[in-house]
């Protein structure tokens, strides 16, 4: 599976275009372009209390993918929004149609 995540933040718009067989190998690739836990720690110590729900979203994926219960679903609907920066899934692909289009999406955007 391909997944593509846009994230925008004090740098600009980056995008992730990741390969996997399951979930958490795309997490865990997505985890090492962007520190998640770090994100949030950071966030609660030093963000804005208009930051909080959308760090408890954060909180809630980052439990579930510890605990092996992520889904695809979850993956796809992933997205945050904070005074910092934002994250979002723009879409997975199985099939090589599919996958062709995502990266023509993140090409286009750069």
């Amino acid at each position: 599976m391909w997944v593509l995540f846009e994230m925008t933040g004090w740098i600009g718009t980056e995008h992730y275009l990741l390969e996997g067989e399951d979930c958490d190998s795309i997490v865990q690739q997505l985890l090492r372009e962007n520190d998640l836990y770090c994100i949030a720690r950071m966030g609660r110590s030093m963000g804005p209390k208009a930051d909080q729900p959308q760090l408890n979203k954060i909180d809630r994926f980052l439990k579930k993918y510890d605990n092996g219960e992520l889904t695809w679903n979850d993956l796809s609907k992933f997205n945050f929004k904070l005074s910092t920066g934002s994250l979002r899934c723009m879409g997975i692909a199985s099939e090589s149609e599919e996958i062709e289009k995502l990266k023509q999406r993140a090409t286009q955007r750069r």
